[in-house]
Parts: structure tokens; C-alpha cells; sequence
């Protein structure tokens, strides 16, 4: 008895790279929408019309949905190369709040957008309390690190220092003065680093 041989598979780097182009291009466009109208104002298929693409082909190409194209917008926002070297120059506090800064440039805008759908998104509830979290411990981890270079006040305590850097450097912040307020990039930097150095570390 013959023996029926498997079925070859075959891939094709043309269409592979095709299909990773019109990936990219439906997560552009879900980003550019979602920090423009925001996350609940944003559909699937005004993505697939912003990507040039039909809805059935967003749904293929990205099938973990709406709350799926997101965090592959965000991870793509952060995945970005730097728009300066934040450890170019500067001392220690400014480079610090450079690479912040930087980071918010590139994913602040999504942050937004999943804190303001939080109240009606029981999914993006829980993802804008990790994403609170996550910046909370991240303040606390650079205020642990001014402190160990004796950065900081006597007076002021590590707990303390975190909780002024979690509010100066949180994407509330960055959007209150960069959007709202059309701060540039470099007054918003230059406001974190004044509120630092006044708050928390010596003169």
C-alpha cells in the first residue's frame, strides 16, 4: 500500500514581506486613530479604511481585535529609535528625565487613550491600572537610584521622591502640557527637571 506523502508547505518571502507591509500599515493606522479619537471613539473598520485595507483583511491580519491592534501599537510606539540620545548629555537628573520624556513622546499619546477609555472598557481598565503600576514602580526605582547617588534632600524621603516623579513624568502629565497645554517637548523637559531639582535633591 502507497503511502499518501504529506503535503509540502510553501513560503513565499514576497508574500510574506507583503503581508508583514499591510500588518505594519493597519498598525499605524490603529495608532494614529486611537491617540486622535481615542479608543472607544475608534472602529476596526475606520481602521481598515485609514490602512487602505478591508475590514476581513484587519481581522486576518490581526486577529487579537481592537484591544489586540492596541498593544501592538503601543509596543511599536516603544520600539522606536530615540528622537535624541538622552545620555548624550546633561547630568545624571537631566538624562534621567530625558529618557523619560522620550519614552512618553513615543507612547504617551496610546497611554491617553487607554487611561480615558478605562471608565467604560473593563479590558482597558485593567490594562490602564498595570500601566499605573508599572510607572509607579518605575518612579520608585529612580528615586531609589537618586538616592543612592545622594541626590536627594535630607528632608525628603525615597517614598516621597517617587511620588513627585510619578506625577511630573506620568502620561496625565505629559498629556496635560503637551496636548492640551501645546507645551514643546523641550519646555515639558525642562519643566520636570526644574520640578526635581526644587522638590527633591539638593541644590
Amino acid at each position: 500500500m502507497n503511502e499518501i506523502a504529506p503535503r509540502r508547505t510553501y513560503t513565499s518571502p514576497l508574500r510574506e514581506a507583503a503581508a508583514q507591509r499591510t500588518r505594519d500599515a493597519i498598525v499605524a493606522a490603529a495608532a494614529a486613530l486611537f491617540a486622535g479619537k481615542g479608543y472607544a471613539g475608534t472602529t476596526i473598520a475606520e481602521i481598515a479604511r485609514e490602512a487602505g485595507v478591508a475590514v476581513r483583511t484587519v481581522h486576518t491580519a490581526c486577529p487579537g481585535g481592537k484591544f489586540g491592534l492596541f498593544r501592538e501599537a503601543l509596543d511599536a510606539a516603544s520600539s522606536l529609535p530615540p528622537v535624541r540620545d538622552p545620555a548624550a548629555e546633561g547630568d545624571v537628573v537631566e538624562r534621567v528625565v530625558g529618557y523619560s520624556v522620550d519614552v512618553l513622546e513615543r507612547t504617551g499619546p496610546l497611554l491617553s487613550a487607554a487611561i480615558e477609555a478605562s471608565g467604560a472598557d473593563p479590558v482597558m481598565r485593567e490594562f490602564a491600572e498595570e500601566t499605573i503600576r508599572d510607572t509607579r514602580e518605575n518612579a520608585a526605582t529612580i528615586a531609589e537610584g537618586l538616592a543612592a547617588s545622594n541626590l536627594l534632600r535630607a528632608e525628603v524621603s525615597v517614598d516621597r521622591a517617587a511620588d513627585v516623579l510619578f506625577a511630573v513624568v506620568s502620561p496625565q502629565m505629559h498629556d496635560m502640557l503637551r496636548r492640551r497645554c501645546a507645551w514643546s517637548v523641550t519646555d515639558y523637559r525642562e519643566f520636570v527637571v526644574r520640578t526635581l531639582r526644587s522638590a527633591v535633591l539638593h541644590p
